[in-house]
């Protein structure tokens, strides 16, 4: 039987990727050369939980657990890898939240194991939420978030705006920059390079110099 949760701590070792995937169905999700995404589901009703998502890191065969659907804590999608880093998108579930949902984005040096989650937004629905999630091989990220959200640069007020914006962090950088928030933003248009962000608006490409 494969252990998970309270029975469990933390990191699974190099061996424990059989002994997982002998009783759940396992899928890779995406891949790098160092990092990839493994998700694990259920093979009977019986089984909990239903689903577990690890991050991976290759070259010892490590698995960090990044979600489990018994939790109902984290739905996650819109995962990148470059270098040892993994970016992705979470949802946080709550079945008492009828009206939006929070998600904010998470940042994984799977070699150690370290997780750096942003500061989330709360999205009315119906929102898009996280649209993309771009990571530098150093552990520049950013995103752009689309939806009904509160206005980032203004007062608060009464009701959710709809817009986009995008937020990048510098690696080492302690906190996340607002980079845009316009509904110029061209949708679809983040991208990463070593060295610098970029993305598109109706008046031409900005950019945001990140190692």
């Amino acid at each position: 039987m494969v252990c998970f949760g309270s029975c469990a701590g933390g990191a699974y070792g190099a061996s424990s990727e059989s002994r997982i995937c002998s009783e759940y169905r396992c899928k890779t999700l995406v891949a790098g050369t160092r990092v990839r995404v493994l998700k694990a589901t259920a093979r009977h009703k019986q089984q909990t939980p239903s689903s577990i998502t690890f991050a991976q890191w290759v070259l010892t065969g490590r698995l960090e657990p990044i979600s489990n659907s018994e939790a109902l804590e984290r739905v996650t999608s819109h995962f990148v890898i470059a270098g040892r880093y993994l970016a992705f998108a979470s949802v946080s579930v709550d079945p008492d939240e009828e009206y939006g949902f929070p998600e904010t984005t998470i940042l994984l040096n799977a070699k150690t194991g370290r997780e750096r989650r942003m500061p989330g937004t709360f999205f009315e629905a119906p929102s898009r939420g996280v649209v993309q999630v771009v990571v530098t091989a150093a552990g520049s990220l950013a995103w752009m978030i689309e939806g009904l959200f509160h206005d980032p640069i203004g007062e608060p007020a009464a009701g959710y705006p709809a817009g986009r914006a995008i937020y990048g962090l510098r690696a080492g950088a302690k906190e996340p920059a607002l980079l845009a928030y316009s509904e110029n933003i061209v949708p679809m248009s983040l991208a990463a390079t070593s060295g610098r962000i970029y993305w598109l608006e109706t008046s031409g490409p900005r950019t945001y110099a990140a190692p």
